[in-house]
């Protein structure tokens, strides 16, 4: 059959992985702002993660904005699991964008 060789990624070598950075999820119909410190606990992994990349809505009218890009214009939010922000829709209107 041949040889085979497995490598792996250098972001995921030990001490070298990325730490999973955390995220608001808000809901663009009510103005509530959760938190969550990873893709996964805020639901589906993968459904998160697309439209947490490309800025977008999901299905449900949530968007997900990164923790330090969502702190900078909401700095009463608090970064702790569980909490929630509650935004007017003047300032759900005008969310701020992830880089």
């Amino acid at each position: 059959m041949g040889s085979f060789y497995f490598a792996r990624h250098p972001d995921y070598l030990p001490n070298f992985y990325k730490t999973a950075s955390g995220l608001f999820a808000v809901n663009t119909i009510s103005g509530l702002a959760l938190y969550f410190s990873n893709n996964s606990k805020a639901g589906n992994r993968g459904t998160v993660r697309r439209h947490r990349v490309n800025n977008t809505v999901s299905r449900d009218g949530i968007r997900y904005i990164d923790e330090d890009v969502f702190i900078k214009h909401y700095p009463g939010a608090i970064a702790e699991e569980g909490s929630s922000y509650q935004l007017s829709m003047e300032e759900v209107n005008n969310l701020p964008l992830n880089k």
